[in-house]
């Protein structure tokens, strides 16, 4: 058994077949030596001494696929991870959370009149992170199954009403705790002007630049460059659309993502060799720097500096608001000035100190 999970592919179905003679020294992932029970996985309240959690909306699927990049052993901490949803999960995806502590499923309404009890239970105001996914699959999977082409494009001026649940459900979110971090998974680019940004209430895209995409370019690369897209807070799901695309000509890439994003493996000697992408926060040391010297700097210690997450600039006042969205930088020139705002995304086997 030690030679099979050694040599072969970690995916859902081998830990469904093998969960219970699995050990956390076979994979790389920080797993319970005794499972606990699905009771003490669904919860009706969040207890009082969690803060700092991931709060989940709208999942009902691949709960197991979203816990376990977030249980690494290559990550330095673990957070609270709570799915907020309208119908409980199946039995068997339950089961399968049973292996992982700091793990809930709350069962509450997010989108109608008693969204505010369920953010109550689920302790929004002392979460880290929100996502928001989309709920609304039956009308998706209606899209699928449309009989002929006219059905087909009548469907399709309707699509981004998909997206209703998750834009009410972030609009609540917004208007009531501003302060929280949300990330919201839409499947229509251009759904993102929608969504507001903490402090600023809803805006579109700077003017000038609504000129120069009127001019030179399509209306679906504006979309992909709303701010809300480029801070980060929304997440198109069509980008895998693309990706799917790629993959037909190189089929590397689905390992580099998996890879990236610390997804779950045995250890064995690949597992060894691989390195994942992580954000940190920018050492002291390297304020008014360069990104050229701090990029040498962290090659000598075996970790590649791709890009940096710049913060907003705030304006001070009656209210503090964002002056400039925060944004994305990545292959930035060598000689950028780095401030104590900025965060850096590195390649590393193991998360920074």
């Amino acid at each position: 058994m030690e030679e099979f999970f050694s040599k072969a592919e970690f995916d859902l179905p081998v830990f469904c077949n093998h969960a219970t003679t699995l050990k956390p020294h076979h994979t790389n992932l920080r797993l319970l030596e005794k499972p606990r029970t699905t009771d003490d996985v669904c919860i009706s309240h969040l207890p009082s001494s969690v803060r700092e959690h991931v709060v989940v909306i709208g999942a009902r699927d691949a709960l197991y696929e979203f816990v376990t990049p977030l249980r690494s052993v290559h990550l330095n901490d673990t957070r609270t991870i709570v799915f907020v949803v309208d119908t409980l999960p199946t039995r068997d995806q339950l089961l399968y959370l049973t292996y992982f502590d700091d793990v809930y499923v709350l069962k509450g309404d997010t989108t109608g009149t008693a969204s505010a009890d369920s953010f109550a239970r689920c302790r929004l105001t002392v979460c880290g992170n929100v996502i928001v996914l989309p709920t609304n699959r039956q009308y998706q999977n209606s899209l699928l199954r449309a009989e002929n082409e006219n059905d087909a494009m009548m469907r399709t001026g309707d699509e981004p009403m998909v997206d209703f649940s998750s834009m009410m459900t972030t609009l609540k979110i917004q208007a009531t705790f501003s302060f929280v971090d949300t990330i919201t998974v839409l499947s229509h680019p251009e759904n993102s002007r929608f969504i507001a940004r903490a402090g600023a209430g809803p805006w579109l895209i700077d003017q000038e630049l609504e000129k120069a995409f009127h001019k030179k370019k399509e209306v679906h690369d504006k979309d992909y460059c709303q701010p809300a897209n480029v801070e980060g807070c929304v997440f198109i799901e069509r980008s895998f659309e693309n990706l799917l695309c790629t993959v037909f000509f190189n089929e590397d890439i689905t390992e580099i993502l998996s890879q990236l994003m610390c997804s779950p493996g045995f250890k064995n000697q690949k597992a060894e060799m691989s390195s994942h992408l992580f954000l940190i926060d920018l050492p002291p040391a390297f304020d008014r720097k360069s990104f050229g010297h701090l990029f040498h700097c962290l090659l000598q210690r075996n970790v590649v500096a791709m890009g940096l997450y710049r913060w907003a600039a705030w304006t001070a006042g009656p209210v503090t608001t964002k002056t400039t969205p925060s944004y994305m930088y990545i292959c930035p020139l060598p000689d950028t000035v780095l401030t104590m705002d900025d965060q850096v995304y590195v390649l590393s086997k193991y998360e920074p100190h």
